[in-house]
């Protein structure tokens, strides 16, 4: 995976299975080797309990790193700024942690069109 990745393509995997089989491990080790290769790794966890905290897993998969960079500079036009900084609000300065959002389903369109904007500028 680790090499389509560094070839351009963008590989998806999902992890599952029964509790206690290695699932996080294996994230772990994956993560361990893509950053000694020297690829951005970012990586965020949503439990059952924040169900009613849309993007929660984005905001923790992304703060840091996007803290790092200057977003003005990824190009991330204000169309999609918005919408980001809805579920990101530490884009706008506004503070930390995961935002209460109320997304219906027309804004939730727009709220991943700006995440994929983001992780394309990424």
């Amino acid at each position: 995976m680790l090499d389509r990745v560094e070839a351009g393509q963008s590989p998806v995997a999902v992890v599952s299975g029964e509790p206690g089989i290695g699932k996080t491990a294996l994230i772990h080790e994956a993560l361990t080797r893509s950053a000694r290769r020297g690829l951005a790794t970012l990586s965020g966890r949503a439990a059952e309990y924040e169900q009613d905290l849309p993007f929660s897993v984005f905001t923790e998969a992304l703060e840091r790193h996007v803290n790092s960079v200057d977003v003005e500079r990824l190009g991330v036009d204000e169309l999609h700024l918005g919408p980001l900084t809805s579920v990101l609000p530490f884009l706008s300065g506004s503070g930390h942690g995961p935002a209460h959002v109320e997304t219906r389903a027309p804004e939730r369109h727009h709220v991943l069109r700006a995440l994929h904007a983001l992780l394309e500028a990424l």
